[in-house]
């Protein structure tokens, strides 16, 4: 589900089966219920993703191709960072 809100929107996910599961999506520890991620929309992902490469930001999972790039928090000082070039349904700022 995403919720609309003036400068962006929320989009709520499912809490993970497992720790397993929670590391493998989102690359943290912490099993509760919590903040996942902060999504950010790039012009141009395939530039953004080759910029992140150049300053070692590891990818967790996504890829251009999909139109979302997940960075490893490992690598972002253990903020969670999605990545994408494509509009959120929901989103009130309409199409970038």
């Amino acid at each position: 589900a995403v919720i609309g809100i003036p400068d962006g929107s929320i989009a709520l996910y499912r809490m993970p089966a497992s720790a397993d599961e929670m590391r493998a999506l989102w690359g943290l520890d912490v099993h509760r219920p919590r903040l996942h991620a902060i999504a950010l929309r790039v012009r141009d992902l395939a530039a953004t993703a080759k910029v992140l490469a150049e300053e070692r930001v590891g990818v967790l999972r996504g890829s251009v191709a999909s139109g979302e790039v997940f960075t490893d928090p490992r690598d972002t000082h253990g903020i969670p960072f999605l990545w994408t070039d494509r509009d959120v349904p929901g989103d009130l700022r309409g199409p970038l």
